[in-house]
């Protein structure tokens, strides 16, 4: 039995090691693309390598990464700011990226929180899941949030490797940005990535074919929320809330 452990180990350690190794290896190449997962790496970089060195944070979703840039605030305020909106996603999200900013960087004098129609809803899968790729792996943080959202199975947060099959768009994007660097510009400053799009008649087309629109409030999300701007109060930050277009 003691021959039957020690030959098994023999042979498992090996691929353990190799998968492993091969797993850091795509997980960094991943995290130095500019331009796959809508451009989230570089921000997702700043907040675990704490780099954000702000004093002011703006949270939200798209309409906060889009519309609110940090030079600005940081000309009218005179603090450091960064932009820590991400696409697609509500609060739940959003939160996520809060918390591990908190754990990794000190805190900010100031939040700007975005708040939308969507804010307090729960998406029923996961928006932009590549952009969890190289961060996930025993990341028992990342797991509690994502794991309430469809997406991702209970073995891809543990074992090396299986998060990535299917993943062809991360090899193509990768082999890409390897043999063309030019194929990967900085896109966002800050996190905050300006978009010259001018206003459509998108709105005035939906309101003929309907009369209202109805956003479910999720109830988790909106106790997660509260809890989120209490926290903030008792920790002396002032909070801005904002609605954009």
């Amino acid at each position: 039995m003691k021959k039957f452990i020690q030959n098994t180990l023999l042979f498992v350690m090996p691929i353990v090691l190799l998968s492993y190794s091969m797993d850091m290896l795509l997980s960094n190449r991943l995290k130095g693309s500019n331009v796959h997962a809508q451009g989230e790496f570089p921000t997702w970089n700043a907040i675990f390598d704490n780099e954000l060195n702000s004093e002011v944070y703006i949270m939200g979703s798209s309409r906060a990464w889009t519309q609110i840039d940090p030079q600005i605030v940081k000309d009218s305020l005179g603090l450091n700011s960064y932009n820590l909106g991400v696409d697609g996603h509500p609060f739940w999200i959003q939160h996520l990226r809060y918390k591990i900013a908190e754990f990794n960087n000190k805190p900010p004098r100031m939040l700007i929180q975005e708040v939308d129609l969507g804010t307090l809803n729960m998406r029923e899968g996961l928006y932009n899941p590549d952009q969890f790729l190289p961060y996930m792996l025993w990341n028992d943080t990342i797991k509690q949030y994502l794991e309430k959202i469809e997406g991702y199975g209970y073995f891809d947060y543990y074992l090396p490797l299986l998060r990535f099959y299917g993943k062809t768009d991360v090899f193509k994007i990768l082999i890409k940005e390897f043999l063309l660097p030019n194929s990967n510009p900085i896109k966002r400053i800050n996190g905050y990535q300006g978009q010259p799009k001018g206003w459509n008649g998108d709105f005035d087309r939906a309101k003929k074919t309907m009369n209202s629109y109805h956003m479910k409030i999720d109830t988790s999300v909106y106790i997660l929320f509260y809890s989120y701007l209490h926290e903030l109060k008792k920790k002396n930050v002032d909070v801005i809330l904002t609605y954009p277009p």
